[in-house]
C-alpha cells in the first residue's frame, strides 16, 4: 500500500487529537462535507434545489461542537468565513437570522480560538490570509491528504449522516454505491432553513448526551464533571484552562459577512429589490440627500439566507 494510505489506516495509533492542546477554546478545527439529503426551495417546494455544503466547527479539547453553517454553495473561503460567524456571533442573532430558537448548550459562549485547525481547500488562500491577520486568527494546515489530522470533526460528519439517514425525508447513504439502495430525491421535504433548524437540535443534542468518559481523569471525576462535550467545556472554563479571545460585532460583522451594495434613493433605501429602514437613516437623511445629488450605492455586510436586515459600516464610527 501507499505510504499515506498507512498512516491514515493501518499504522498504530500514537497519539490523541488533543495532544498539545491544553484547555478548551485553545484550538478549533473546521471543515466541510456534502449533505447527504436532497432539499426543496422555500420560494416553491416542487424545486428540488440538490444537496447542501455542511461546515461544521468542532473544539478539539472537549470534542463540543461550537459553531456550523449550511449553505448551497461552495465550498469556499466566503462559506467558511460565515461558519466563524456563526460560531463567534450572539446565539440570540443567529437564531433570529435562521429562524430557530437558540438552544444553549456550551457556557460560556464560544469565543476566538488561539488555532483554527483545517485542510489546504478553501483555507490555503489569500482571502483566509487576509482574515485570519484582521481577526488575529493563527490557521494550521493539515499535511495533503491527511484528514485525520482533523479527525473529530470528520467523525461529527460521519456521526451526523448516519443519524440523519433513517429519519429524514430526502436523506440518502452516498457510500452505497449500488444504485437501487439509493433513495430517490423525489422524497425530499424539507428546505434549507428546515435543515438548519434540524442540524442545530442534533447538535445539541450531541454536546449534551454524547459519552466522553475515557476523558474522566479523577479531578473531573471528583469535581462531578458531567462525562459529555458540554460538561468538559464548562470544566475546562471553570478551572481556568480556557483560551477565548473577545472580538467585536463590528469588526466580526466586516470581516468574516458577505459584501454586497444598497441602494439610497429618494423614496428609500433599498437592497436586493427590498426595502430596508434605519434610525442612521433617518437622523443622517439619506432620502433627502438622494433626492437632491442623486442615488448612491452604499456597501453593506449581510448574512446569506436571510433578507432581514444587513450591516452598514458608519464612516463617522
Amino acid at each position: 500500500t501507499t505510504q499515506g494510505h498507512f498512516n491514515r489506516n493501518l499504522r498504530g495509533i500514537r497519539g490523541r487529537a488533543y495532544d498539545g492542546v491544553p484547555g478548551p477554546g485553545h484550538t478549533y478545527a473546521i471543515d466541510s462535507t456534502i449533505g447527504d439529503i436532497h432539499l426543496r426551495s422555500r420560494i416553491c417546494p416542487a424545486w428540488i434545489v440538490g444537496r447542501p455544503i455542511v461546515y461544521v466547527v468542532v473544539d478539539v479539547w472537549s470534542t463540543a461542537v461550537v459553531g456550523f453553517y449550511a449553505c448551497l454553495e461552495g465550498p469556499a473561503w466566503r462559506d467558511a468565513k460565515l461558519a466563524l460567524f456563526s460560531t463567534l456571533c450572539d446565539p440570540a442573532l443567529l437564531g433570529d437570522l435562521c429562524g430557530y430558537e437558540p438552544i444553549q448548550t456550551l457556557w460560556p459562549s464560544p469565543q476566538q480560538p488561539y488555532r483554527l485547525r483545517c485542510d489546504r481547500g478553501e483555507y490555503l488562500s489569500a482571502a483566509a490570509k487576509e482574515t485570519g491577520l484582521a481577526l488575529r486568527l493563527n490557521l494550521e494546515f493539515a499535511p495533503p491528504r491527511r484528514p485525520d489530522w482533523k479527525g473529530t470533526v470528520e467523525v461529527l460528519h460521519r456521526i451526523m449522516k448516519d443519524e440523519q439517514y433513517l429519519f429524514l425525508p430526502g436523506a440518502i447513504d452516498a457510500r452505497r454505491k449500488e444504485l437501487e439502495l439509493r433513495r430517490d430525491a423525489k422524497e425530499s421535504a424539507l428546505n434549507l432553513r428546515e435543515y438548519v433548524q434540524y442540524l442545530h437540535g442534533f447538535f445539541a443534542h450531541y454536546n449534551l448526551y454524547a459519552d466522553r468518559s475515557h476523558r474522566m481523569t479523577a479531578e473531573m471525576i471528583a469535581a462531578g464533571v458531567d462525562p459529555t462535550p458540554a460538561g468538559l467545556w464548562r470544566f475546562g472554563h471553570d478551572a481556568g484552562l480556557a483560551f477565548g479571545q473577545a472580538v467585536s460585532p463590528q469588526l466580526l460583522f466586516t470581516s468574516l459577512l458577505a459584501q454586497g451594495q444598497a441602494v439610497v434613493r429618494r423614496d428609500g433605501v433599498f437592497w436586493e429589490s427590498s426595502e430596508y429602514e434605519a434610525d442612521v437613516a433617518l437622523r443622517q437623511q439619506w432620502t433627502a440627500q438622494a433626492r437632491n445629488f442623486g442615488a448612491r450605492e452604499q456597501g453593506v455586510h449581510f448574512f446569506p439566507g436571510s433578507t432581514s436586515r444587513f450591516w452598514w459600516a458608519n464612516p463617522d464610527g
